[in-house]
C-alpha cells in the first residue's frame, strides 16, 4: 500500500499505473462502503491500462490500515448483517468535513 499524508495522519491507497516511466492523467476512485478489496485493484489496473494513474484511497485510514474489516470473498445474506454492524460505525465517522480534507491531500498527492 501506498502512504499518503493527509491533514489527519496517514492514509494507505492502492494505485494503478502504467509501467512506462511517465507522468500520467490521474483518477481518484473512491470505493464503496465495503472498502479497498480485489474487486476495485482489478477496476484500477484497468484504467491504468488506458493511460491513467488511479489512486484508490482508504478513506477508513483513521481506523487503520485496508481492509479495516476483512471481508467475506462472496457477502451473502447470511454474511450481510455481521459485516454490516461492522462496517456502519465507520461509514458514519466518515463525515463531509474528513472526506473534504481528505480530498485535498488525495489531489495534492496525484498532481505532484
Amino acid at each position: 500500500m501506498l502512504p499518503i499524508p493527509t491533514a489527519d495522519g496517514q492514509a494507505d491507497a492502492f494505485a494503478a499505473f502504467p509501467d512506462d516511466g511517465e507522468r500520467h492523467p490521474g483518477v481518484l476512485m473512491y470505493a464503496d462502503g465495503f472498502g479497498i478489496r480485489p474487486v476495485l485493484r482489478e477496476r484500477a489496473r484497468e484504467l491504468a491500462g488506458h493511460g491513467y494513474y488511479v489512486l484508490v484511497p482508504n478513506f477508513f485510514y483513521r481506523h487503520g490500515p485496508a481492509p479495516v474489516v476483512e471481508l467475506p470473498e462472496h457477502i451473502g445474506e447470511e454474511a450481510r448483517t455481521a459485516v454490516m454492524s461492522r462496517l456502519m460505525p465507520l461509514i458514519e465517522a466518515h463525515t463531509t468535513e474528513r472526506t473534504l480534507r481528505d480530498a485535498d491531500a488525495y489531489l495534492t498527492f496525484l498532481t505532484a
